[in-house]
């Protein structure tokens, strides 16, 4: 009997990442869990074999002992309760007749729980559009904990913190919004101290009394002008190496420029790479064309991953043709 495995969690781990096996088997955090233990759920392929009545999942922390097991019945998923974090666990699924025999077992998958799962957070008002600035602008958001608690929410327009929130519903009022072009964002904390921030949303404010526009200078360039990539400076790393992305602009800034990304790819935060650090913006000093963003990734089993960055809208760039990057994570 064959299977082939899957692995995806919330939050920041909300990417799939997929291992070969007899069966497809599939992990993905549950969101209930305690600040010591995590519920993992497993889901597999169904069997072409007609005989198959039901499927068996063992498990344990040392490489092809498997002390523990849980019978799914004729169910393709199975939720083991109470992993400890930072542990080590290693997956087997076999299939079962009617009369309770069993088939070879897959190949064996192993899975190193984080310590820490960072906080997920989304920003969900306002939506990008364009508002008046004689209008307070109110923001939610929505966040996160799987292995913990979520602190606080901070609310930000552009790099200007606009108001924090410690108690869900998160959210915050930006009562004098300025004219321009903004990118607004929501910052998420944990009880372990690690911070996460949401994709951005671009808006527009407009003055309900607009000046007249001033005659351009020969010299001078719109801020739509400047243009933001993001280049690998390699292609391919071992796990347990940094991944490190190239973030430049077209042009010398004449003041630091913090520049909005997002992550993605078939890497898990926490458990393919590491999220320390990654707070979804980067700053290029004054007087410089780039900065360097750099993710530690960890040494983990299960078949080659990739991680990507893509440049999100800011207030002082547009991105460029080549907004995203891949770095291919080779495993050990």
């Amino acid at each position: 009997m064959a299977a082939a495995i899957n692995s995806s969690m919330p939050h920041g781990f909300c990417n799939n990442w997929r291992y070969c096996f007899g069966f497809g088997l599939a992990l993905f955090f549950l969101c209930s869990h305690s600040s010591f233990a995590v519920n993992l759920k497993l889901a597999w392929d169904p069997s072409t074999d007609s005989t198959v009545a039901g499927y068996n999942l063992a498990y344990g922390t040392t490489s092809g002992k498997y002390t523990k097991s849980v019978d799914a019945g004729s169910s393709t998923s199975a939720t083991v309760p109470l992993l400890v974090p930072g542990t080590t666990y290693y997956f087997v699924v076999t299939a079962y007749n009617s009369a309770g025999l069993q088939g070879a077992p897959s190949n064996e998958v192993a899975l190193t729980l984080p310590e820490n799962v960072p906080p997920s957070v989304s920003l969900t008002s306002p939506q990008a559009g364009t508002f008046d600035d004689a209008s307070p602008i109110g923001l939610t958001a929505t966040a996160t904990d799987s292995d913990g608690t979520v602190v606080k929410v901070e609310f930000y327009e552009d790099t200007t913190k606009i108001g924090e929130a410690a108690d869900a519903p998160y959210s915050a009022t930006w009562a004098n919004p300025s004219a321009g072009s903004h990118t607004l964002t929501a910052l998420a904390y944990d009880d372990s101290g690690a911070a996460v921030r949401s994709a951005g949303i671009p808006v527009t404010v407009n003055s309900q009394t607009a000046a007249p526009s001033p005659s351009p200078s020969p010299s001078a360039s719109p801020t739509s002008a400047i243009k933001v990539k993001v280049m690998a400076t390699t292609s391919l790393i071992k796990a347990g190496q940094s991944a490190k992305f190239k973030i430049a602009t077209t042009d010398p800034q004449t003041q630091s420029m913090n520049v909005n990304y997002a992550l993605s790819g078939t890497a898990v935060s926490g458990i393919n790479y590491s999220l320390a650090g990654a707070t979804g913006q980067v700053t290029i000093p004054t007087g410089d064309r780039s900065a360097i963003l750099s993710l530690g990734t960890l040494s983990t089993t299960g078949g080659n991953k990739t991680i990507t960055v893509t440049i999100m809208p800011g207030a002082a760039y547009t991105p460029a043709r080549t907004s995203s990057a891949t770095i291919k994570i080779l495993s050990r």
